[in-house]
């Protein structure tokens, strides 16, 4: 998995040194490891969102009823 900067930079110059038959298939593979990052990204932020929703909700309802 993609970690760092440096990591990547390495790994497109290791794609950039393949003969261009086998570098489509690296640079798609490496687009969906990087697009399964950002999807993961984005849903443990919505998670988060809707955590921090449901906590507001719950407070507002327990302020209101104290």
């Amino acid at each position: 998995m993609i970690g760092d900067g440096d990591g990547l930079v390495s790994r497109l110059r290791v794609i950039e040194d393949q003969p261009l038959e086998t570098r489509a298939d690296a640079y798609t593979a490496l687009h969906a490891e990087l697009k399964a990052v950002l999807d993961s990204a984005d849903r443990i932020s919505a998670d988060r969102i809707s955590a921090d929703r449901i906590s507001a909700d719950r407070t507002g309802a327990d302020r209101a009823i104290g």
